[in-house]
């Protein structure tokens, strides 16, 4: 009597499936890989970026103050705009008397980060530049970007507008995007004053970055 135990063998499991799945996982990976930084240069925000001029409550003192916000801006490496004014009615207040040139107050969007700044404003045609580049960074969000104090010389209403044609945000720079532009509205603003005080309203709409 053959007394010796029989020997169960189990068949060899079929692989097929899995090295499949295995391929198409890898190939995935690697075409991610491959996109890398270009998938996430189309990422966008959520809301439409816009840059307004918001004026101070109306004050009893002849000196407006206007702060230029951005909002919703993605990846911004910086911005650049110029504002045009009526000279016979309001002249830019110099935040740094020590120094030959006008400027105005910085923006606290790039607070903390390195950046260069650039003013030039004319009180004679009523046109301001002013321009601000983050050397490394670049920020998302929302935040004011300059910090303007006008004097008013006459009573009555006078226009800021933003000329649009030199107005711009840029964004973080890619190999697939080089010079990348961050389309906004700009919106400007009516000062107004009015026997000894000022008011500061909202007015116009424009688009630039397209």
């Amino acid at each position: 009597m053959d007394m010796r135990k029989e020997e169960r063998r189990t068949p060899p499991k079929r692989l097929g499936h899995c090295r499949r799945g295995a391929w198409v996982l890898l190939s995935l990976i690697g075409a991610l890989a491959l996109l890398g930084g270009s998938a996430m240069a189309e990422v966008r925000p959520l809301a439409d970026t816009k840059v307004r001029m918001e004026p101070d409550s109306p004050t009893f003192v002849r000196v407006i103050g206007v702060t230029v916000r951005a909002q919703y801006v993605f990846d911004m490496t910086g911005y650049e705009f110029t504002i045009r004014f009526d000279p016979q009615r309001l002249q830019v207040v110099d935040e740094d008397p020590l120094t030959s040139s006008i400027d105005i107050g910085a923006g606290k969007i790039f607070t903390g980060k390195q950046t260069y700044a650039f003013t030039q404003v004319n009180n004679e045609t009523g046109v301001l530049t002013y321009s601000v580049t983050a050397l490394r960074d670049s920020v998302s969000g929302s935040g004011s970007l300059a910090r303007i104090r006008f004097r008013a010389l006459t009573e009555g209403a006078s226009e800021l507008t933003f000329d649009v044609s030199k107005c711009e945000l840029t964004r973080r720079r890619t190999d697939q995007d080089p010079n990348p532009k961050l389309e906004a509205d700009w919106f400007g603003a009516t000062v107004t004053a009015v026997s000894g005080y000022e008011l500061a309203l909202p007015l116009t709409m424009a688009r630039a970055g397209s």
